[in-house]
């Protein structure tokens, strides 16, 4: 006879933050062995004549993409390493956050994207720190109409350019 299988929300829920935290992680070594790379030009062993190339032919990572695991590694991988409390945020947010980072104390960033839970709310609090308001916080919405021109095959959307 089969055991009958008796999921708990608080069991899946662990292994979600688990992922998380995994992922998280995986995210800081990252960052810190292109950082590495980067510094010591180890890239030119490869074959390739910029770091750019390398983690593109490499790793199939965009420019940007290297970039910001490394700046998510140099901004908070230190404290989130030493504070597993810190460990189950998602890295998007730190990406998000990046931008700020001249301007906002970085930890407090840290913070927020971990202790914002939901989307609205960590969205409308980047915006209140660009000095924007938050749709929500918005009393009178103003519109503008942006033409668009769309693909009739795939359906694809773009801005039109100005003077076309």
């Amino acid at each position: 006879m089969e055991k009958a299988i008796v999921l708990k929300l608080e069991d899946l829920e662990k292994e979600i933050s688990d992922g998380r935290r995994r992922g998280l992680l995986g995210a800081l070594q990252i960052g810190r062995a292109l950082k590495r790379i980067q510094e010591g030009n180890l890239f030119l062993t490869d074959g390739c004549d910029t770091f750019p190339a390398y983690c593109e032919k490499t790793w199939g990572f965009r420019r940007s993409s290297a970039y910001n695991f490394i700046a998510v590694y140099q901004t908070w991988g230190q404290a989130i390493l030493a504070n597993p409390e810190f460990q189950s945020v998602d890295p998007t947010r730190l990406i998000r956050l990046l931008p700020l980072i001249e301007k906002e104390d970085k930890d407090e960033l840290l913070r927020d994207a971990v202790f914002i839970p939901d989307k609205a709310g960590f969205e409308a609090n980047i915006r209140n720190r660009q000095g924007k308001a938050a749709p929500d916080q918005c009393e009178e919405h103003t519109w503008e109409p942006i033409p668009y021109q769309q693909c009739t095959v795939c359906g694809l959307r773009r801005k039109l350019k100005e003077g076309v």
